[in-house]
């Protein structure tokens, strides 16, 4: 098999990361002595931080706070601790706790899965100019997820996250060039934002990036560097990377 599968299979080709797993939790541009202590990997004592701050109602310590109760760092996981912060993050406008509550109902953690509820969350995110959550909702169009399948649309959320830099982004919007989705197929553009996302260290992206010079797509067929794309991504867990490996090495010692 050349391709990870997902909750249906965008391409043949592709190690595709329009799903679940590719979407985006958001955290918070680190601004207060909490952050610092998160920072530092005080697990415990950034929790307390944030306790003492959440409890006061700061919105940006909330999300934070739900954040870790989601991980477990530093305290126990409770996801229904977790979505009882992040509801009052998101109700005061935070941009993290809006994107955060919104992949809990997007994924059904500590509630019911609710599309219609995340892709709410996640307009009123992307609304703020959260990369991550336009990246979410561009998902969603993509997907027809709790609202109409909508490629153009999809399109140019995944073009305004992968512009800020959003590396799930990036490669999804290289598949939406592979694949002709919104846009005409352009298989240069396609290589250029896998590119840009594998460079990031993004694992799909670094599989994908594997395949197209494999394949000769968007650059000229080059075995040496889909070999070290693909050790890049199986280096973090990749299984198709690994897999695309174990072919080239066979055929090479055939």
């Amino acid at each position: 098999m050349n391709a990870l599968s997902r909750a249906g299979v965008l391409g043949a080709v592709l190690f595709v990361c329009l799903a679940v797993p590719c979407a985006g939790w958001a955290g918070d541009v680190p601004r207060t002595d909490c952050d610092d202590l998160a920072a530092s990997g005080d697990d415990a004592q950034a929790a307390a931080c944030y306790r003492k701050a959440a409890d006061q109602g700061d919105a940006h310590a909330q999300n934070m706070l739900g954040l870790i109760h989601l991980t477990g760092r530093g305290v126990p996981k409770d996801n229904s601790k977790a979505l009882e912060l992040l509801r009052k993050s998101a109700a005061q406008g935070d941009v993290g706790g809006q994107t955060n509550l919104g992949m809990m109902y997007f994924q059904g953690i500590g509630a019911s899965r609710d599309y219609a509820q995340a892709l709410d969350l996640f307009r009123k995110a992307a609304g703020q100019g959260s990369a991550e959550a336009q990246n979410n909702l561009g998902m969603m169009y993509e997907g027809g997820l709790g609202v109409s399948k909508d490629y153009a649309q999809a399109l140019e959320l995944f073009r305004k996250a992968a512009a800020e830099g959003n590396a799930s982004a990036q490669n999804n919007l290289g598949i939406m060039y592979l694949q002709g989705f919104g846009a005409p197929k352009d298989e240069t553009q396609a290589f250029e934002w896998f590119r840009r996302a594998a460079q990031q260290g993004n694992s799909m992206a670094q599989a994908n990036l594997g395949l197209m010079y494999e394949k000769g797509l968007g650059a000229p067929k080059d075995n040496t560097q889909a070999v070290e794309w693909y050790r890049k991504a199986a280096a973090q867990g990749n299984a198709g990377a690994e897999e695309r490996l174990l072919y080239l090495n066979a055929q090479e010692h055939q």
